[in-house]
């Protein structure tokens, strides 16, 4: 699903509310499932420059691998309580119940999903043991990203994007937030041009006729309301109450293109500096001095200057 808006219209907002990072004013995020998972791949992304490119995927079991300590750590406490029953009932207590927690992830296997992973998000064998921080921000987004495909199975996505050639192949359904309003629209980016469009030209025609009948309708009162027909200026009120109680076609928003023109560029003379009687000196000593007929260029990043030196 492409999520789309103008800088400002709420995009980032509303992904942090269905994905529980901020309360919403008013309604209900509907999971599908109630015991779906929402990941949220923020713009400054979570990871340790300190850590190792596979250290990084790793942290993505933190729980389990948290689970697994505590495991081991409960172990040994066992085989150091044979003198205190009590004490190793509730230590085998707390053994069985996270035995059951560990059973339901094998790090191993998490193992084989980081290394299938690596490559498949473009990175090489020998990055595995690099520092997150010796990579750009690009790729520490990637290991952002490979930190969220890690904990999920089935990974539906709202994206954000102002790639539109990125993004046409990806989505299936595009949802457009405009002056508060969010609507949606079937097919990917090119299906959407067409039908907003004809709804933009709908819209602004409706909008349109309701003002027209407004103004209409006040020009009406007015007359009638300063001429001998006074008494008819009632009819005219209710008629204008009416439209204006009447729920109000809002005048779509129609984004402004940005045009910008640049002059012709005109050719410069030929000598742009012309230079007399130069003489530069540190000291007693001299550094530069005109000669007759010397010539100097000067090069920038645009266009070359002649300095014609003459005494």
């Amino acid at each position: 699903m492409g999520l789309l808006g103008v800088n400002g219209a709420g995009k980032t907002t509303q992904l942090r509310i269905i994905s529980g990072l901020e309360e919403s004013d008013s309604g209900n995020v509907i999971k599908a499932k109630a015991n779906m998972k929402i990941a949220f791949l923020s713009q400054e992304f979570e990871v340790l420059g300190t850590r190792t490119v596979k250290e990084e995927f790793m942290n993505a079991f933190k729980e389990e691998m948290e689970v697994a300590e505590r495991l081991e750590k409960v172990q040994k406490a066992i085989e150091k309580s044979v003198d205190d029953l009590e004490l190793m009932g509730r230590l085998f207590d707390e053994f069985d119940l996270l035995q059951r927690r560990a059973q339901a992830v094998d790090l191993d296997e998490a193992d084989v999903k980081i290394n299938k992973l690596i490559p498949e998000l473009g990175f090489v064998p020998e990055d595995s043991d690099r520092l997150v921080a010796s990579f750009s921000s690009g790729w520490q987004m990637r290991m952002s990203l490979g930190k969220i495909l890690l904990q999920m199975q089935d990974v539906p996505m709202v994206i954000i994007s102002r790639d539109r050639a990125f993004l046409d192949p990806l989505y299936t359904k595009i949802v457009e937030t405009d002056t508060g309003v969010s609507r949606t629209y079937d097919g990917n980016y090119s299906d959407y041009v067409i039908p907003r469009a004809a709804w933009i030209e709908a819209q602004l025609a409706a909008w349109e006729k309701q003002q027209r009948e407004i103004e209409q309708t006040k020009d009406l009162t007015d007359r009638l309301s300063a001429g001998a027909n006074a008494g008819h200026a009632s009819t005219a009120e209710k008629k204008l109450e009416k439209l204006q109680d009447e729920e109000q076609v809002d005048k779509p928003f129609i984004r402004k293109q940005m045009k910008i023109w640049f002059p012709e560029r005109r050719r410069s003379g030929r000598d742009v500096v012309t230079i007399k009687n130069l003489e530069f000196a540190y000291e007693d000593k001299i550094v530069v001095k005109c000669c007759l007929g010397s010539t100097m260029y000067c090069q920038t990043i645009s266009c070359r200057i002649r300095l014609k030196l003459l005494i």
